[in-house]
């Protein structure tokens, strides 16, 4: 009996483990080097104060304050259709959408760049004065975090 027991926790144990490992390679996890965690934890706090049901004045949803059309490049950028609209409320797929969709137009970029990115919502951002300010305080407050941090 007790050879049986243990043979049914070791499947048990190695489906948990293949099963995690499947929902992390679907779900294109990559853990976050801390510097890469502020840096969305600040964006997160400056877009919404975190709030998962925020709604900004352009229609912008969720805690990062995404449109639809961030949405529909995210998925164009996949080549597949993996988010949803709704997804915007969501804080874990929401800061997917960002890394993934910064990822793609930030290459080599500073977090100051990256920021000003999302915040105009366009590849462009970086280069449009309208987004200096915004970038410089995402800048300021990543700095201010780590000191807290310490």
């Amino acid at each position: 009996m007790k050879n049986v027991i243990f043979k049914w926790m070791v499947i048990g144990l190695v489906v948990g483990i293949l099963t995690s490992a499947a929902m992390l390679k679907y779900f294109n996890f990559v853990a976050p080097n801390p510097e890469w965690k502020c840096f969305l934890d600040v964006l997160e706090y400056m877009e919404s104060g975190g709030y998962n049901k925020a709604v900004g004045p352009a229609g912008e949803i969720g805690c990062l304050q995404l449109t639809k059309i961030y949405v529909d490049d995210v998925n164009r950028i996949l080549g597949k259709r993996r988010f949803k609209y709704t997804d915007r409320r969501n804080k874990y797929k929401s800061r997917e959408m960002v890394r993934i969709y910064l990822q793609h137009y930030s290459k080599g970029l500073s977090f100051k760049d990256k920021a000003r990115i999302h915040h105009n919502g366009d590849p462009n951002g970086h280069l449009k004065e309208s987004t200096r300010e915004f970038g410089e305080r995402v800048v300021d407050m990543m700095s201010k975090w780590k000191e807290d941090k310490q």
